[in-house]
C-alpha cells in the first residue's frame, strides 16, 4: 500500500464541457495521455491522501480509461507498461514523494525605504486627486 495525495484537475472534454475531478498524481500523468482532452492541474490537496494498492490501482485504471483504440491495448499499459513491470508503482512513489514534499513558500515581506513609502504616498494621492476632478468634471461617466 502506498500513500498517495491527490490533485483537483480540470478536464475540459469540448469547447462546453469541463468537470472537476479529485485524482492521485500517476492518474493526472495518465489523463494527459489521452487524446482529444485536454488535463489542467488545479491545486494540490496534501491532506487529502489514502492508501492505494498498485495492483489494484491498475484494475481501476484498466476499467476507468479502457483501451487505445489504433492499438487496442489498454491506456493503462500504455502510459504505465505491464503490472509486472512496476512502473505504475515506481510512478505512485515518485508522485507521492514530488507533491507531499512540496511545502509553499511564504513570500518574502519586503521593507521599502522612506523614499519608496513617500513616491508610492503621491503616487496614490495623485490617482484620487485626478479620479475626484474626473468625477467633478463629469459625475456619470466617472461612476460607470
Amino acid at each position: 500500500m502506498i500513500k498517495v495525495p491527490y490533485l483537483q484537475v480540470s478536464l475540459r472534454l469540448d469547447m462546453s464541457t469541463t468537470n472537476i475531478h479529485q485524482v492521485p498524481p500517476h492518474e493526472f500523468a495518465l489523463m494527459t495521455e489521452l487524446p482529444d482532452r485536454r488535463v489542467r492541474l488545479i491545486k494540490v490537496m496534501p491532506k487529502v491522501t489514502r492508501k492505494l494498492d498498485p495492483a489494484a490501482e491498475y484494475d481501476r485504471l484498466l476499467r476507468r480509461y479502457g483501451y487505445d483504440k489504433e492499438t487496442k491495448r489498454p491506456w493503462v499499459e500504455v502510459v504505465f507498461g505491464r503490472l509486472t513491470e512496476g512502473r505504475l508503482e515506481q510512478t505512485m512513489k515518485t508522485g507521492a514523494k514530488h507533491y507531499l514534499s512540496k511545502k509553499k513558500k511564504k513570500a518574502k515581506k519586503v521593507d521599502l525605504t522612506p523614499a519608496q513609502k513617500a513616491a508610492r504616498t503621491r503616487a496614490i494621492n495623485k490617482a484620487n486627486k485626478l479620479a475626484e476632478e474626473q468625477h467633478a468634471q463629469d459625475p456619470v461617466s466617472a461612476t460607470g
